[in-house]
Order: structure tokens, then sequence, then C-alpha cells
């Protein structure tokens, strides 16, 4: 990917917690879970949430991405919804 101009990050961090992520499969409670990962995230996390906003604004354009097919569904919207949060002149565009 490189090659086109595409390098990828991970940020392990941001991804949910497994116990978290778990419970969501075994209730099908996304706001439990959503309210689970903010205060995570939230709490633990906000370095990283600049980490990224950081990027962004660098490198203008980011992509968080999951294997979750519905954003809103996924602890992604979430991390943007921050990102939005800490930095307002984030652009969010779910594609």
């Amino acid at each position: 990917m490189r090659a086109k101009g595409i390098d990828y990050l991970h940020i392990p961090t941001l991804g949910s917690k497994t116990a978290a992520r778990h419970d969501l499969y075994e209730t099908g409670d996304f706001e439990r879970f959503a309210g689970l990962y903010l205060s995570y995230v939230r709490r633990w996390r906000v370095p990283d949430l600049k980490e990224l906003c950081r990027l962004a604004s660098r490198e203008g354009v980011v992509c968080i991405m999951c294997y979750e097919a519905d954003h809103e569904q996924c602890h992604r919207s979430i991390v943007a919804s921050e990102a939005i949060r800490l930095r307002s002149t984030v652009h969010v565009e779910h594609i």
C-alpha cells in the first residue's frame, strides 16, 4: 500500500476491550457497550485520540477501520465523535 501513497498505522489501544465486546455479542445491547467504551476512551485513551487528530491535521485524511459493517453500531463511530469533541476542526465522513 505504501507504493500507492497509503500508510497503515494500527492503534490497538483505540480498539474495544475484549470483555465489553463479548458482552455486546451476548446481550446485543450496543448502548451499554457504547457507554462502557466511551468511559474507557475518555479515561484512558485521550492521548491516542489526540494522536489521531494530529495525524488527521497533518496528513489531511485518516480512515478509521473496523470489520463491523455498520458504523452506527461500531466503536469507530465513538472514536470519530470523540475526535470531533477534542478538535472541532476534524471532519468525519462515513463511507
